[in-house]
């Protein structure tokens, strides 16, 4: 369904800019027929300016998570950093809406990148919504009392639905979504699942593997399906075929030109990045809405005004081939003041549907009765590389959705088209395919901005529909990323990770910095936790005073006494296990209180480890005295003083407890998890009289994590970052050499080290 569903919405933005385009182009030459140029000009930017304000406004005022590619954000989320609102129905139709109307505008933009939005973003929006409302009625009757609290939900039945409402299976369809989004985007549904593989998923497994090849396979058969009973000729919404192959002497002469076409077009990509990361430090601020609407109005008028301008300044009037029409594209091409029956080549390159543009570039110099047929002149090429270079540039980082991966297969062909026209001239003699050139120029920019490989290898080959190209592909790919590497080091997308300092994002290998310090040098510390045993009202006030997610959970405190007679701590206990802050909140919300606990310490480690006789609040309910199960792991390290005790199997009342707190965060609105640390979500427990007299108690070893990561102060903080990425975990505690709790790491610890600070 997720696949289904991504190709429908990919068939759906292709139609809507397929079809808008000939509408605006057909408005604008009316107007200049019988108007002017002026006017033509003028109606032509009042629609790119209408169009861009919708796409503005959705991002800016409705969906902020929807602006530009979003390959970023899912490469982000998939890492383990929680966006609110990334991937929810609001931000699903912004994108669609947006990318559209943003393509629509004249900026140079394209749908592929944000494909792979849309796919994760239906993904997560087909795996949550009503299965999770469902799920969480029930478990909030069970703790309510809208049925027997001694009853599990119906929903306990379901395994299916407890998989779907977990982190790890939610991670997985999402991977999904993303192969499935950029299968349907260049009709390439092993390239989909590589790059899914390479650039957006963090952690991967055989059984992703399965389900993002079977998402991205149904996401090109339906997209295929569409195009085939529409007169579509292509399996994606964009394609490379159309090109011949030379022969083996021909490829074996030009093979140093194939060298040198891919080290300059990446060259070009990274230049981009440089020129994109440039341009982000001059852009206005995301939380300036006025600003970024004038801002995104303005690089329009200026798209428009070059589009309009170089056609008009520099016109090159072609007649149309008689090629076109078998081809499909009897309508395709820009007139602009040119007699009828010709097109204006600039215009066209500017103005035209850019999948039939990059057709025919890919197409430039075809061989047509042993003569040349060029649809697009040497001086026509040179000024729209050079003008679209800049056009792309000012659209990447403006508030609208939109990808690169069509403008840098538009830059690279036109730039390829340039060089093999040249060379037709300069080598008359040669059997020179400019088209070809196109190709590379296309891959090798591609290579240069996004750094892929693999991935980009498999997805050029798939769109080229054949086996013919893969090894000028596999030259293109590795010559321009090694000469754009040793020019601008990150990737468009590594850049962007860089530059936002709120993503705290864990790429595959450890900073350098990392190689000479220890894990007690970037530990938080003093760490803040709780005995197995805890006042209610202790956990509260931590709860409200500390935004932490995570709490170790430690034996008594030992103290020695000084010499004015009073009692000071000097090591926190050993460490027993870890207990959540979604952990905590559902104990508190269920009121899993227990009561008269003794005060000597003996007595209090058994209590931790089970034996106490306790009753939750208002039910009457007694809890077994005997948690075997439950506390093998204290009983390790406090001293194996139970060991032959039975094994009691859990209450459903704590089955019910339990799979609400695997699944807490998304049993109330999975895209709101950041307002978990808000202590107005305390307030609406009603707890204000947890200060009472007796003081309610929370035995925390029911349902804490005993089998917690931990590294000694001592490790190495390569290998920390190293067991922390590979783990995917949130928490990691810091022990001494008697396993007492010196400090805590997250991500953001990592984060704030990695620059050697």
């Amino acid at each position: 369904f997720i696949g289904a569903l991504t190709g429908c919405l990919a068939y759906l933005m292709q139609t809507g800019v397929k079809n808008g385009t000939e509408t605006k182009l057909a408005c604008t030459e009316w107007m200049m027929e019988n108007f002017g140029l002026a006017w033509g000009f003028a109606s032509h930017a009042g629609i790119s300016i209408s169009l861009v304000m919708i796409a503005s406004c959705l991002v800016q005022f409705w969906a902020p998570e929807a602006a530009g590619g979003g390959v970023t954000l899912v490469m982000a989320y998939l890492n383990g950093i929680f966006i609110p609102h990334l991937l929810n129905l609001r931000t699903l139709i912004a994108k669609v809406v947006g990318t559209t109307c943003g393509i629509l505008s004249s900026l140079a933009v394209g749908p592929e990148g944000p494909m792979v939005h849309i796919g994760a973003a239906v993904a997560s929006v087909m795996t949550t919504p009503f299965l999770t409302q469902s799920f969480a009625q029930e478990l909030r009757k069970s703790g309510e009392g809208g049925h027997d609290r001694a009853a599990p939900p119906r929903w306990f039945a379901s395994r299916l639905l407890v998989n779907i409402l977990c982190d790890i299976d939610q991670r997985e369809f999402i991977s999904a979504g993303a192969a499935s989004g950029l299968a349907a985007a260049f009709g390439a549904p092993i390239g989909g699942v590589l790059f899914a593989l390479e650039e957006a998923a963090s952690f991967w497994s055989h059984k992703v593997t399965w389900r993002c090849f079977l998402a991205a396979s149904t996401a090109v058969f339906v997209l295929s399906t569409l195009n085939s009973n529409h007169n579509l000729p292509s399996t994606g919404m964009i394609s490379l075929n159309g090109l011949k192959a030379p022969s083996r002497t021909d490829w074996a002469q030009q093979l140093p030109f194939f060298f040198a076409m891919a080290a300059f077009a990446g060259m070009l990509g990274a230049v981009f990045n440089i020129l994109h990361g440039w341009l982000a430090k001059l852009r206005a601020p995301k939380t300036n809405s006025t600003a970024r609407l004038a801002e995104a109005v303005v690089i329009v008028v200026i798209s428009v005004g070059f589009m309009f301008a170089l056609p008009y300044a520099f016109p090159v009037c072609a007649q149309k081939p008689p090629q076109w029409e078998a081809m499909g594209m009897e309508t395709y091409g820009v007139a602009f003041l040119c007699p009828e029956g010709k097109y204006n080549e600039l215009a066209t390159l500017f103005l035209a549907f850019p999948e039939d543009t990059i057709q025919l570039l890919l197409r430039t110099g075809e061989q047509t009765d042993g003569e040349y047929q060029q649809h697009f002149c040497r001086k026509s090429l040179a000024i729209h590389a050079f003008t679209y270079m800049i056009l792309m540039s000012l659209a990447c980082g403006a508030a609208v959705p939109g990808g690169l991966f069509m403008p840098s297969i538009m830059l690279g062909s036109s730039f390829g088209g340039l060089v093999g026209t040249c060379l037709v001239q300069w080598l008359p003699s040669w059997h020179i395919q400019p088209g070809m050139y196109s190709l590379i120029g296309a891959t090798a920019v591609l290579g240069g901005v996004f750094r892929s490989s693999i991935s980009l290898v498999v997805i050029v080959m798939e769109g080229t529909g054949g086996i013919d190209f893969v090894f000028t592909i596999i030259v293109a790919i590795a010559v321009s990323n090694w000469v754009a590497a040793h020019i601008h080091h990150p990737g468009i997308y590594e850049g962007d990770l860089e530059r936002d300092s709120k993503l705290a994002y864990l790429n595959d290998h450890p900073p350098q910095a990392f190689l000479s310090i220890g894990a007690e040098e970037i530990m938080s510390s003093p760490c803040k936790g709780f005995h197995p045993v805890e006042k209610a009202s202790t956990i509260l006030h931590m709860l409200r005073t500390c935004q932490h997610n995570g709490f170790p959970v430690y034996d008594h405190d030992e103290k020695m006494t000084t010499l004015q007679g009073q009692e000071v701590v000097t090591h926190r206990g050993a460490l027993l296990g870890l207990v959540l802050r979604s952990q905590l909140l559902v104990m508190l919300k269920h009121r899993e209180f227990v009561f008269n606990i003794p005060d000597d310490r003996e007595d209090a480690t058994a209590t931790a480890n089970g034996d106490l006789e306790s009753a939750t609040e208002g039910s009457g309910v007694a809890i077994r005295k005997s948690r075997s199960a439950s506390n093998l792991a204290v009983d390790t390290l406090v001293g194996d003083r139970t060991a032959s005790r039975p094994v009691v199997p859990p209450t459903n009342r704590e089955l019910m407890l339990d799979t609400e707190m695997r699944t807490f965060h998304h049993l109330y609105d999975v895209q709101e998890r950041h307002k978990l640390t808000d202590p107005a979500l305390l307030d609406t427990f009603q707890l204000d009289h947890v200060e009472g007299s007796p003081a309610p108690l929370i035995d925390l070893t029911k349902f804490m994590h005993r089998t917690v990561m931990t590294v000694r102060k001592e490790c190495s903080a390569s290998r920390v970052y190293t067991i922390f990425r590979a783990l995917g975990l949130r928490h990691m505690c810091v022990v001494d050499a008697d396993h007492h709790p010196v400090g805590m790491i997250t991500r953001l610890d990592l984060m704030h080290h990695a620059d050697g600070n």
